[in-house]
């Protein structure tokens, strides 16, 4: 009787131990994975800041088609109203760097 239960124990316990292992196999590749889209988000942000900082001299160098290009990913869309008048929508997310404050 006693040696059963401890035969049970040990293969409870064993059971368990490696349900424990697979979860933090699991857990540890969430984390390296996490990293990895951490470290790809830095790179894209500051590519980013590089586009925006030097935006200008981008801009006089392009082509027409690269003009465009820019105006469609800073703009929803541009359009000229019955008075002959330039509306701007600007995407919402960039909203923030049209801000007059930016620009003192």
């Amino acid at each position: 009787m006693w040696i059963n239960k401890d035969e049970d124990e040990a293969r409870i316990y064993k059971e368990t131990k490696e349900d424990f292992d697979k979860k933090i196999k699991y857990l540890r590749k969430q984390v390296e994975e996490m990293d990895d889209n951490e470290r790809n988000e830095i790179i894209e942000l500051e590519v980013f800041i590089d586009v925006l900082n030097n935006a200008k001299n981008y801009y006089k160098k392009a082509s027409y088609v690269q003009k465009r290009k820019i105006a469609k990913i800073l703009f929803l869309n541009i359009k000229i109203n019955t008075k002959k008048e330039l509306v701007i929508h600007i995407k919402p997310e960039l909203q923030t760097l049209f801000n007059p404050i930016w620009w003192s």
